[in-house]
């Protein structure tokens, strides 16, 4: 025994440590086996309802969970104010931030270019007017009229021309003309003949002139005229820029509105172009939040859903609304908030009283509800446990005994997690000294 004792003294100093470590694995080994054997035992515990020192009695009580979202304050309804035309301003009553109303006049443009551009319009629709009903009456046009004339005179020609051959064929044959002259004079017949045929075809082309073709034609260059000359005068009639709705104006997404001072980008005396965006009047009682949400939390909202709206800015105001809208298409501009793809949503704002202290593209902070439970059985995180079949929590019976019994866990919240069956309200746990071993996942 000495022998071995000395030997095991002279074993090298590693060697000593794996066998250490190798006994003190089997030791685990046997532990963990014995707890898969003892966690797998079904039905009532006989361990004592006192060994677990925490109780908690099961009550049900209405349940939130939020996402909370950073967004911007936003017009639902924004018209955008364009140049009808292109022309001098001549007028301008309006500036950033004004308020105004529907129908208001804001800017005057100069209208004598566009005014000469109608006159030429309008004649050229009286041109096709004339050709139209010139063209619908051809039968009695002059070119059909002249055609006819033509045709009856060459006809008349050929009549007397026939009757005088007649006359030289009698008098050839008697030799009162030789036979020269009577060739010459048949000739001329047969000239004539043609001539005959010539104006037949060209009474026939006259009237072609004027068939349903023609007409139709006719009458859809009229319609151009007339659609050119009226958007002509549609423009004119809006060389008084109005305000579409009332609201407060704003510079335009697609112009360079906003110059110096804050004032819009054009003033007096500015050649505008015809579609320049001038300015836009947003209508502030309806408005809208603006805002992303990242792809791990896009499946987790639905239209509908409610969200109380606040603002630094105005931390004494709090806002309601629904989601309105969710993008189907991720972002593609690379105005990405995070490391995941994001979503635009858009958030409807509950009526309000208009409040002047609300100015548009303010930072807003949202707290949308994603789910609500008004009967829930919430349960602290000791309370439940979890094995190789599933999560399970200890009844106390009423006999301060332990029964083991399987649980359905939902949402987990900051003061525990939702138990959506296994659990009635009544039930008494015993809570566990720790927390679970597997943390459950939100």
């Amino acid at each position: 025994m000495k022998a071995l004792r000395k030997r095991r003294r002279e074993l090298p100093l590693p060697r000593r440590a794996i066998a250490a470590a190798i006994i003190i694995l089997g030791s685990v080994c046997l532990l963990a086996v014995a707890y898969r054997l003892l966690d797998s035992a079904p039905g009532v515990s006989s361990q004592a309802a006192a060994d677990r020192p925490a109780r908690f009695e099961v009550v049900a009580r209405p349940i939130t969970k939020q996402l909370q979202l950073t967004g911007t304050l936003a017009p639902r309804e924004e018209h955008t104010v364009t140049a009808p035309f292109e022309g001098l301003v001549l007028e301008k009553r309006v500036s950033l931030g004004q308020r105004v109303s529907a129908g208001e006049v804001l800017a005057s443009i100069d209208t004598r270019d566009v005014e000469i551009r109608l006159r030429e319009a309008e004649a050229t629709l009286i041109k096709a007017e004339q050709r139209l009903e010139k063209l619908e009456n051809w039968d009695n046009s002059p070119e059909a009229n002249r055609a006819r004339r033509t045709l009856a005179q060459s006809r008349r020609r050929l009549d007397t021309m026939s009757r005088n051959v007649e006359q030289s064929q009698k008098l050839f044959d008697i030799g009162i003309i030789s036979q020269d002259e009577y060739e010459g004079e048949v000739r001329q017949l047969e000239d004539q003949r043609m001539d005959v045929v010539s104006a037949e075809e060209g009474l026939a082309s006259a009237l072609e002139q004027g068939n349903a073709t023609e007409q139709e034609v006719a009458m859809l260059e009229r319609d151009n005229a007339e659609i050119r000359a009226q958007r002509l005068r549609d423009k004119v009639a809006e060389a008084a820029i109005k305000a579409p709705i009332g609201g407060i104006v704003v510079a335009a997404k697609t112009s360079d509105s906003g110059g110096s001072g804050g004032d819009l980008g054009f003033t007096v005396g500015d050649q505008v172009s015809e579609g320049q965006a001038l300015f836009s009047v947003a209508n502030t009682e309806d408005l809208i939040v603006q805002s992303s949400i990242d792809e791990i939390d896009i499946n987790s909202v639905e239209p509908g859903q409610t969200a109380t709206v606040t603002s630094d800015s105005l931390p004494e105001v709090t806002m309601r609304g629904r989601l309105s809208k969710i993008a189907y298409q991720a972002r593609t501009d690379g105005r990405q908030s995070s490391r995941f793809p994001s979503f635009d949503i858009e958030l409807a704002l509950d009526a309000q009283e208009p409040d002047e202290r609300l100015r548009l593209g303010v930072t807003v902070h949202v707290a949308m509800e994603i789910y609500r439970n008004d009967n829930a059985i919430v349960v602290p995180f000791e309370a439940i446990e979890y094995g190789s079949g599933g999560a399970y929590t200890y009844v106390v019976t009423d006999d301060n005994a332990l029964e083991r019994r399987p649980v359905q866990v939902g949402v987990s919240f900051v003061d525990g997690v939702e138990v959506r069956a296994g659990l009635e309200a009544g039930d008494v746990l015993a809570v566990a000294e720790a927390g679970p071993d597997i943390p459950f996942p939100l």
